[in-house]
């Protein structure tokens, strides 16, 4: 008996202390799970629903001896199976430890599905189908399927259709004309894509025209119609009389040929006979006649000796008081040098440049700085002496005057404000550039940089400037503020390129560039006359550019001063400026005054009696070119 109890508890705690055994078996094969306790009745059951219930001989279930076969099994075969052990039928002893069952299936693909839509509407793309690892499931432990879940081909409809875009413009071909202002054409292609499949042609225009202006044309002169016949140069008897035409139809310019033919038409007329002149004493006529035909030759050799010797005595002052310039001699003004052969030069001896009290009796301020007309000028410079007092007395005043820091009623400005609506006031909003201003001459005083290109190209739009006179030192790299050739600087409202380059001397450069409004739409041209400045510049020079740069009346100028350049070139070039637009407009100027006004703000314009000297070189040379002498007289 006390055998039995101890095996009684032994059979417990084996049941309900040691833990559920674990067996693994493959799908679709038969699993036998054993009862470890020999005895002579048991039951198998296993756990379904919350409890465990009895299993019962089955195709399913077999109970070989004491242990459970499970046939073909499948994943509802899994779980917890227990062997009962029982005292009489239906009378339970004791339980053994559950026994897991794992029925282990690897995974399986499902049938793949339709394929999907290309994933473009036009032209070359890819489509695919998928499928699944679920025929079956893998389960207890089994493996995933093999292979891709996805698969892809690719798919093809109709072409797309491509838009044409443009090729970049190509170079500007060739004037269309030999002189004058002609056109220029450059072109591009629509092959950037070509359009293809249907797409759209580029838009716009395949070409693209601009002026080109030429050395101006050959005209050649042309007869205005005759006029009116004259009178008859007899009132009896026969005579003759002619006719005037004029070669102004039109006038020859630019070396065209002059007209052809005669300049005047002659024609016969006849009155009635003359009457009978009454009888002369024989030989009276003739001695009277030959008497006054003496008196009048004599008279005119002269005349005619006085006006020579005249000429010859002014030629030759010019030549002893004054400098050869450029234009007769090929001479040139060096800055800072005193010229030995100058009338009124500037000797550095007191005594010799010192206005006495003496001289200033009839050489005084007010007379100085007074407005003058042309002949007045050229009256000055013939009376060579008095002439070199006054200019020394001019540049002694223009020293005091520029020593006196008042503003000089702001008729020379420094510019740094924001842009007026005063027509002749040149202003900057947050600029960086200094400018001078005075009447429609600008002074710039350093050379813009790259960074300030646009607000630069801005004002000279703004402010209608047409000429731009550049002063640099040789070899100074000054091409950053403007664009080169076969180079456009496009910026926020502007567009500016180099329209033609070319040298008009040893010593001048002309650019000519092409600036168009973005916002108008309107396109101007500006010159600029880059010049190099050493040591000296010719007079020639000085009035060539003058020349150029006031070609149209009171244009406004723009000049701009390196700062490894002499200020004082600046300075005489916009005195002189000055002073041809008023010569032009045929009203009064004083040089001095404007020399004043300059000199105010820097006295760098003028630190020298040679650079104020020269500003009078350069307007008397300027008259010379252009006859005004010969127009006085």
């Amino acid at each position: 008996m006390e055998n039995i109890v101890l095996y009684v508890v032994l059979l417990f705690l084996k049941v309900y202390v040691s833990d559920a055994a674990i067996m693994i078996t493959d799908y679709g094969t038969d699993a036998i799970l054993y009862c470890d306790t020999e005895i002579f009745l048991y039951q198998w059951t296993k756990f379904i629903s919350g409890s465990y219930q009895n299993l019962q001989t089955s195709s399913k279930y077999s109970f070989p001896g004491r242990s459970l076969t499970i046939h073909n099994t499948n994943q509802n075969d899994s779980g917890f199976y227990q062997c009962v052990l029982l005292r009489a039928v239906g009378i339970p002893l004791g339980r053994e430890s559950p026994i897991e069952l794992v029925v282990k299936e690897n995974g399986g693909w499902s049938i793949w599905s339709e394929w999907g839509m290309c994933t473009v509407t036009c032209g070359d793309g890819t489509r695919k189908k998928t499928r699944s690892c679920n025929n079956p499931i893998p389960s207890g432990g089994g493996l995933n399927c093999q292979g891709l879940n996805t698969d892809s081909d690719s798919c093809s409809t109709f072409q797309c259709p491509i838009d044409g875009g443009w090729s970049v413009w190509g170079s500007w071909g060739a004037c269309m004309a030999t002189c004058g202002t002609g056109q220029k054409r450059r072109t591009r292609f629509c092959n950037n894509p070509t359009p293809a499949n249907g797409g759209a042609y580029c838009q716009g225009q395949e070409y693209d025209d601009d002026s080109c202006l030429l050395p101006a044309c050959a005209v050649d002169g042309g007869w205005s119609p005759w006029g009116s016949w004259g009178a008859c140069t007899v009132t009896c008897g026969n005579g003759h009389q002619k006719r005037r035409r004029v070669c102004n139809n039109p006038i020859p310019a630019n070396g065209g040929v002059r007209c052809q033919g005669e300049e005047y038409n002659n024609n016969s007329c006849a009155f009635s006979t003359c009457a009978e002149p009454e009888q002369q004493p024989v030989g009276s006529i003739p001695i009277a006649v030959g008497t006054v035909s003496g008196v009048l030759v004599i008279i005119i050799v002269i005349i005619i000796t006085v006006i020579y010797a005249k000429r010859r005595w002014y030629n030759s002052e010019q030549e002893r008081n004054y400098e050869k310039t450029d234009i007769t001699r090929g001479k040139s003004h060096i800055y800072g040098e005193t010229h030995v052969n100058h009338t009124y030069q500037n000797d550095l001896k007191a005594a010799e440049i010192e206005v006495t009290a003496a001289e200033n009796t009839y050489i005084d301020e007010a007379s100085l700085v007074k407005k003058c007309e042309v002949s007045d000028l050229t009256q000055r410079f013939r009376n060579k002496e008095l002439f070199g007092r006054s200019l020394r007395a001019e540049f002694k005043l223009l020293q005091n005057q520029a020593s006196n820091t008042k503003p000089c009623n702001n008729e020379y400005e420094f510019v740094d404000t924001g842009i007026r609506k005063d027509v002749n006031q040149l202003n900057i909003n947050n600029s960086t550039l200094k400018m001078l201003y005075h009447n429609n001459v600008s002074v710039l005083l350093e050379m813009p940089q790259k960074n300030l290109a646009e607000q630069f190209w801005t004002i000279v739009e703004d402010h209608c400037i047409d000429n731009v006179i550049l002063l640099v030192k040789e070899n100074e790299k000054v091409t950053e503020f403007y664009p080169t050739l076969d180079d456009i600087f496009r910026m926020k409202s502007l567009e500016i390129y180099l329209d033609s380059a070319e040298r008009t001397n040893k010593n001048i450069m002309l650019l000519a560039f092409n600036l168009q409004n973005k916002t108008t739409q309107k396109r101007r041209n500006v010159k600029m006359f880059k010049t190099h400045v050493c040591k000296s510049l010719s007079v020639e020079v000085m009035c060539c550019i003058l020349g150029k740069a006031s070609e149209v009346t009171d244009a406004p100028v723009l000049i701009i001063n390196s700062k490894k350049t002499d200020l004082s070139v600046c300075g005489v070039l916009s005195v002189c400026l000055n002073v041809i637009y008023a010569i032009k407009n045929g009203s009064t100027f004083s040089l001095l005054e404007n020399a004043m006004v300059a000199n105010k703000n820097d006295r760098g314009f003028f630190k020298n009696f040679d650079d104020y000297e020269l500003c009078y070189k350069v307007i008397e040379n300027y008259l010379e070119t252009v006859n005004t002498y010969d127009f006085i007289e």
